[in-house]
C-alpha cells in the first residue's frame, strides 16, 4: 500500500542564505506499537539574493548649471549566479535607492547634505531585474567650490519584501567636484546679463571668452570662463604660530581691484560659516576665483609690492 502526500515549504526571506534539511516520516499501523516507520529527509538551500550594482565613474568634474546625468544599473543572479530567466521566475526584483549625500570643503567636514536640484529617477519601470535609474543633478548658485560625494543602492525584493544582498557590489559610490568660475548658461543669456549676474562687466567675462559676441545670447553647450582661479600661495619671510602666513581675503581682493564682499560671493565656500569659525583664514592651495575689475576708473589694484 503507497500513500502520497505533497508536501510545499515557503522559504521565508528572514531565513537568508542558509540550507536547511526537511524530513518527513511514513508510518502503517493500527497502533502505535505496530507502526513501521520510514524517514526521507531532503536538503533544501535557500538562495540568497545578491544585487550587484554596475560601476560608475569615481570621480566626476562638472559647473554651475551644467546638467549632470548619471546612468546606473542593478542586477540579481542570486549566489547562484543562476540565468536571469530563471530568477526573474523566481520572484527576484530589484530598485535603485540613494544611498548617501554629503559635502565638504576645506573648511567643513563631510556632512549630510541635501540639494534641490538633484533626483533619482527610473528609466522604466522602478522595479525590475535588471534595473535602470538615472541621477540627474543640476548644480545651482553657492553650490560651488564644494566636494560631493554620492552613493547608490541597489535594493532587493521577494514577493513584495525587501531583502538584504550579500556582498559590497550592491553599492556604488561617485565624488563630485562643482568647479568655481565656471557657468553653463540658460537658453537665451548675453554676455551682458551673465556679468551682470555675477557682479562684474561683460569685458570681464569676454576676456576669457573671446569666442562670445556682445549681443549673442552665450551658447549652452560648454561651461563658460567667468574669470581666472587664483591659488593662495604662502607669504615668504613670514610665520604664524608656528605655521606659514598666507594671504588674507583683504590683500587678495586689493591686488585684483575688488571688494571683500565680492570675493565672498564669488566662493561660497569661504562665505560658509565653517570658514568663519576656522579664523575666517584661508589655507595654503586654496582655489579662489576672482572676477578682477577691469574698468581702471573703478579699480584699485595693488601692486603686490612689485
Amino acid at each position: 500500500t503507497w500513500g502520497v502526500a505533497v508536501a510545499r515549504v515557503t522559504a521565508l526571506v528572514s531565513m537568508g542564505t542558509q540550507r536547511y534539511t526537511v524530513c518527513f516520516h511514513g508510518v502503517y499501523g493500527y497502533r502505535p506499537e505496530e507502526n513501521l516507520r520510514s524517514r526521507l529527509c531532503v536538503l533544501v538551500h535557500v538562495l540568497g539574493p545578491r544585487p550587484t550594482m554596475s560601476p560608475i565613474p569615481a570621480n566626476i568634474t562638472t559647473a554651475l548649471g551644467c546638467p549632470l546625468n548619471v546612468s546606473l544599473t542593478a542586477l540579481d543572479l542570486t549566489e547562484a549566479g543562476l540565468p536571469i530567466e530563471v530568477v526573474r521566475e523566481k520572484g527576484y526584483l530589484l530598485s535603485i535607492v540613494m544611498g548617501s549625500f554629503t559635502r565638504r570643503s576645506g573648511y567643513r567636514e563631510e556632512g549630510a547634505y541635501s540639494s534641490r536640484g538633484a533626483a533619482l529617477t527610473p528609466d522604466t519601470y522602478p522595479v525590475n531585474n535588471s534595473v535602470s535609474y538615472t541621477f540627474r543633478w543640476t548644480p545651482s548658485r553657492f553650490e560651488e567650490g564644494f566636494t560631493y560625494r554620492m552613493c547608490f543602492e541597489a535594493k532587493g525584493y521577494i514577493d513584495g519584501l525587501t531583502v538584504t544582498g550579500a556582498g559590497d557590489e550592491r553599492e556604488v559610490c561617485t565624488t563630485v567636484e562643482v568647479e568655481r568660475c565656471r557657468f553653463c548658461a540658460s537658453e537665451g543669456t548675453t554676455l551682458v546679463q551673465l556679468a551682470a549676474e555675477w557682479r562684474s562687466d561683460w569685458l570681464t567675462v569676454w576676456s576669457g571668452n573671446h569666442a562670445l559676441s556682445l549681443g549673442d545670447a552665450v551658447p549652452v553647450e560648454a561651461p563658460i570662463v567667468l574669470g581666472p582661479v587664483s591659488r593662495v600661495a604662502p607669504v615668504q619671510g613670514c610665520a604664524l604660530g608656528g605655521g606659514l602666513c598666507v594671504e588674507s581675503l583683504q590683500t587678495l581682493a586689493g591686488r585684483y581691484g575688488v571688494s571683500v564682499s565680492d570675493v565672498l560671493w564669488w566662493n561660497p565656500d569661504l562665505s560658509d560659516e565653517s570658514f568663519a569659525a576656522s579664523g575666517a583664514v584661508m589655507r595654503s592651495g586654496q582655489d579662489v576665483c576672482v572676477l578682477p575689475n577691469t574698468c581702471l576708473n573703478d579699480a584699485h589694484i595693488d601692486s603686490g609690492g612689485y
